[in-house]
């Protein structure tokens, strides 16, 4: 085998070991059939504290580099069914530490807060960022039942939707529900949830969640002026509207009644600068934005046009 085996005695003393268990205890000169398991065996203590077969991970240094293994521990019998001793295999899973690792580390970083759920709602495993999101230790929510922290009205849609495609490896589905933080205030997750129960480095449907509370309120806001601005464009477009089209049909018919001196045109220019003031005011209204821009002008020019709508008295531009 490649993997390093030692046997031990119910005695505690090493019987055997294969030539890659040599090469990890790098003492190739020295007899190990004899000794005693405890001073031979690496992390031999970890795994003999613990009944029947047993599996543990470990990390031994190794030419001045850390390397995790995982030690598998059997209980040997005799043809009477007594024990005898026990098989130990040491695998080398150093590189699949190192993605775990790698994996989690970056999971733990993530501002997204990744909840895994087993088949029956319970979270298996939380992510640190629930400290930030809900104020919870990620150990104060594993082992609790998902849908105890949900909105009341919320947890019909998740539940279903989690019974609904449990049995369907790789359904993704989105949620928005409520989701009580340790201040016992509600705020609005966001949940993508992806069915990984195959998945044996998985086992659970992954939650990938984010706050969106902030983003709702300003998304109400929002809603509330958008009404506030039709009930305003309602008002600009028939009630300054109406009167503005009545005094323009009066205007026409004064025009063919009396001799015009000029102030019947001087009207006739206020009237078409209110039109214009209430078609840029509904544009602005219709649009829903603030105007937050601004440009360079040319003060002498709207001074001067500004002259031209007043009456200045005979006074004289400059």
């Amino acid at each position: 085998m490649v993997d390093p085996v030692f046997v031990v005695d119910v005695d505690g003393r090493v019987v055997d070991v294969n030539e890659a268990g040599v090469e990890l205890l790098d003492d190739e000169e020295r007899e190990v059939i004899g000794q005693s398991a405890t001073d031979v065996i690496p992390a031999y203590g970890s795994v003999t504290d613990c009944d029947g077969a047993s599996d543990t991970d470990v990390t031994l240094e190794i030419d001045d580099t850390l390397n995790v293994f995982d030690i598998s521990r059997t209980t040997l019998t005799g043809r009477t069914g007594s024990e005898i001793g026990s098989l130990f295999i040491y695998r080398d899973v150093t590189e699949r530490h190192i993605v775990k690792e790698r994996f989690k580390r970056l999971i733990e970083q993530s501002s997204d807060m990744v909840v895994v759920l087993d088949e029956e709602g319970i979270m298996t495993h939380v992510s640190q960022s629930a400290e930030e999101i809900l104020g919870y230790e990620p150990s104060e929510l594993v082992g609790e039942y998902v849908a105890e922290h949900v909105h009341p009205d919320d947890k019909d849609e998740i539940l279903d939707g989690v019974a609904k495609n449990v049995d369907e490896p790789g359904y993704i589905s989105t949620y928005r529900v409520r989701f009580r933080n340790s201040d016992d205030e509600w705020r609005v997750i966001e949940m993508r949830a992806r069915n990984l129960l195959d998945d044996p480095f998985v086992e659970g449907i992954v939650l990938n969640s984010r706050d969106v509370t902030e983003k709702q309120r300003r998304k109400r806001k929002l809603m509330r002026q958008n009404e506030r601005l039709d009930q305003f464009a309602g008002i600009v477009s028939h009630d300054l509207r109406n009167p503005l089209n009545v005094a323009v049909g009066h205007l026409d018919l004064l025009e063919a009644d009396v001799e015009d001196d000029g102030s019947i045109e001087t009207i006739n220019r206020q009237l078409d600068r209110m039109e214009d003031i209430i078609d840029d005011s509904l544009t602005l209204a219709r649009s829903g934005e603030t105007v937050t821009e601004t440009e360079s002008v040319d003060l002498k020019a709207i001074a001067r046009d500004a002259w031209e709508n007043v009456d200045t008295g005979g006074e004289q531009r400059s």
